[in-house]
């Protein structure tokens, strides 16, 4: 059913196409507060959502990941301040990249996100520790980021 719509002074009158007749009246009164309470809803229900919907994270996976020259460890592990928790991270590519070792990965994002924690890395040869690193790491809603330790280090 097709209608026409006609706009008089103090309401919208819907009509019939067919027939002439009027269908409905709706007050312009009655317009103005469905009016003014559907913004009011949009507002309310815009302001009551506290996480920011507007974040969009990348697909990459970030690691933090220390150089480790003139010398190969035996064994590896990082410790977290907070918990004094051990965070073993065992890595698939360590043989593309042998002398690299994974401090923290974005696996432990959710853990930090929004904050920033003291980090122990502990590099061992021969049950014997040879390193043992401080890393300030942050997370955002997204990833970790390395705020400050040493990306490379030497045994000699």
């Amino acid at each position: 059913m097709l209608f026409n719509l006609f706009i008089g002074c103090e309401d919208l009158y819907f009509f019939d196409n067919n027939k002439g007749n009027i269908l409905f009246v709706v007050s312009i009164k009655h317009v103005k507060v469905v009016f003014k309470f559907s913004i009011l809803f949009f507002l309310l229900v815009s302001c009551t959502n506290d996480k920011d919907d507007s974040v969009l994270c990348t697909m990459e996976f970030r690691s933090i990941g220390l150089n480790v020259t003139n010398g190969t460890l035996t064994d590896y592990f990082t410790v977290r301040k907070l918990t004094s928790d051990t965070i073993r991270i065992e890595t698939e590519v360590q043989g593309s990249f042998p002398s690299i070792y994974p401090v923290l990965t974005d696996s432990y994002q959710k853990l930090i996100e929004n904050t920033q924690e003291t980090f122990f890395f502990v590099g061992l040869i021969e049950d014997i520790k040879v390193i043992n690193e401080t890393f300030e790491i942050a997370a955002d809603e997204c990833h970790i980021s390395l705020i400050s330790g040493k990306t490379e280090i030497s045994l000699d």
